[in-house]
């Protein structure tokens, strides 16, 4: 590969089942047994509390400054001076993980609706308007008055996780930075509360929205039972990661791609979520017995080359021909990617509680105020004594060494 003969190495993927440990391992013993780790999001807590990686910020020839960097990342994940993970062009892990809503285009001429895509460009696609889409396709095509998810058809398709992707859309989020880069329980806002008022007032409509972890029990895969209802013309909208795209290449009828909606269209920007469960990360074993200089040079170049030549090639993977056939997907993919969301509260699963949304999202009903209340107190200790007094602590003893 160009990598290997520029830097003169030799890059071997190695698939590693439990990699937390093996990376500790190598951390705690120094074994030089691997040079670079494309951890999962949701397993960096562990090696990032336990001083397992490396600061990205000391290592020589990375310039996280660069386009070929998810600038988001590097802002979200920064603490005291730390970056042990970050995202962008050297690998699609992050890309794949992305949410994003898919919508059938042969359903929005059969009903007479404007394209989705207007509304995006025009900074008019909200969750009001989202909402009054999915409603129109409310249809019991059998007739037995009862909500058949083999049947009839629904305005909306989304798993629980999804839940994130809504609020993050929405303008909350469970952690984020004052101007003095220090972390806060920021989920306690009017915006939070108008954003579940307006979420409560569809999702629970079983008539319009399915949520398939309600379906774990009786579809052995509910992700393929999700994508078969969708290409089967029997939902309007679909909430996937990216890399679900592929599975819908085979679709007879066409498909477009959007961000997850905003609260209200005063909202500058479409904020798209980075799934933890399945998103990939680039971070460095904390060896000293590795060659960080060449470690650098090769995550640099890797991403640089990524970053120049692996877009067009990814698009295509996911769409295909359709991207001929829909110019405005690329605009739209590149609209997604360029406006994610780490948050950091839910990274560290702070105080469980983004297991507690899941739970509103599949169909317990709660006063948001209240769990908020609830919540807050005892979240913010959690979030002092469980991250960031360990990760100040850190900081401390890697500027003393």
């Amino acid at each position: 590969t160009l990598v290997e003969d520029t830097l003169g190495v030799k890059i071997t993927p190695i698939d590693v089942d439990d990699q937390p440990a093996a990376i500790k391992t190598q951390a705690s013993a120094g074994t030089g047994d691997y040079h670079i780790a494309t951890a999962r999001i949701q397993t960096l807590p562990s090696t990032v509390m336990g001083g397992y990686l490396r600061n990205l910020y000391d290592i020589p020839h990375i310039d996280l400054e660069k386009p070929w960097y998810d600038a988001r990342c590097v802002e979200d994940a920064s603490l005291f001076d730390l970056l042990f993970y970050v995202t962008g062009s050297m690998i699609i892990l992050d890309d794949d993980s992305t949410g994003a809503i898919v919508f059938n285009k042969q359903m929005i001429e059969n009903h007479n609706l404007e394209s989705p895509y207007n509304f995006v460009l025009e900074g008019t696609w909200t969750l009001d308007k989202f909402a009054e889409y999915a409603d129109i396709v409310d249809n019991d095509e059998n007739g037995n008055g009862k909500v058949d998810l083999e049947a009839d058809c629904f305005g909306f398709l989304w798993q629980r996780d999804a839940i994130m992707s809504f609020i993050h859309a929405g303008g909350s989020r469970l952690v984020s930075k004052n101007a003095d880069g220090e972390l806060y329980f920021a989920f306690d806002t009017e915006n939070t509360v108008n954003l579940f008022s307006k979420l409560e007032g569809f999702i629970f409509n079983e008539n319009v929205v399915q949520n398939m972890h309600n379906y774990s029990s009786v579809y052995p895969d509910i992700y393929a039972e999700e994508c078969n209802i969708f290409k089967d013309n029997r939902a309007l909208f679909m909430w996937l990661r990216m890399k679900v795209v592929n599975d819908l290449r085979d679709m007879e009828a066409d498909f477009g791609i959007i961000p997850v909606p905003k609260l209200s269209e005063i909202q500058g920007e479409y904020c798209c979520t980075v799934t933890k469960y399945t998103a990939g990360t680039v971070c460095i074993p904390n060896d000293a017995s590795l060659d960080y200089n060449a470690v650098g040079a090769v995550i640099e170049l890797m991403s640089a080359e990524g970053h120049y030549g692996l877009r067009e090639a990814y698009y295509e993977r996911n769409l295909g021909t359709k991207i001929a056939r829909d110019p405005e997907s690329t605009e739209m993919l590149d609209l997604i990617m360029a406006n994610r969301v780490y948050d950091t509260g839910e990274i560290y699963d702070i105080g469980g509680f983004p297991n507690k949304l899941h739970d509103i999202s599949s169909g317990l009903r709660v006063n948001i105020t209240t769990l908020i209340k609830q919540q807050q107190k005892s979240f913010n200790k959690l979030l002092e004594k469980n991250l960031v007094a360990p990760m100040r602590e850190l900081a401390e003893q890697l500027s003393e060494d």
